[in-house]
């Protein structure tokens, strides 16, 4: 059995890759070690905004290399307390799982209207 290297980014540190439409690395140092990842995990505080730009980083950030898939996986907080407990929904950014450039689909188990969202992947790499 093959082990997986995995590569951690905290919330904004996702900021090492910029641009939506053609994005790119700004360290090549950053570059070469995310690349020998077989997976890049990515958890944050809160829903980062705009999502298409989210989509791009988040499908380049997966995409197959040296002929293996790979994943990226990010999952963030759901603060529904205090003034802005009515205006939080769920958003597909919320939690994502990406393989090989392309968002994979999920079972969402709960919706957030008990108070939090789940979603569950199966995946093989």
């Amino acid at each position: 059995m093959r082990g997986y290297q995995v590569f951690g980014l905290i919330c904004g540190e996702l900021n090492i890759v910029q641009g939506r439409h053609h994005p790119k690395h700004i360290c090549p140092d950053v570059r070469a070690a995310m690349m020998q990842a077989d997976i890049i995990v990515n958890p944050t505080h809160d829903r980062m905004g705009n999502g298409g730009t989210l989509r791009a980083k988040r499908a380049m950030l997966s995409k197959r290399y040296r002929d293996r898939d790979r994943l990226y996986v990010s999952c963030s907080n759901w603060d529904i307390s205090g003034i802005d407990r009515d205006r939080q929904q769920p958003s597909p950014t919320l939690h994502t799982v990406y393989r090989s450039g392309e968002a994979l689909p999920c079972e969402e188990l709960a919706d957030g209207s008990d108070g939090f969202v789940y979603r569950r992947w199966d995946v093989e790499l």
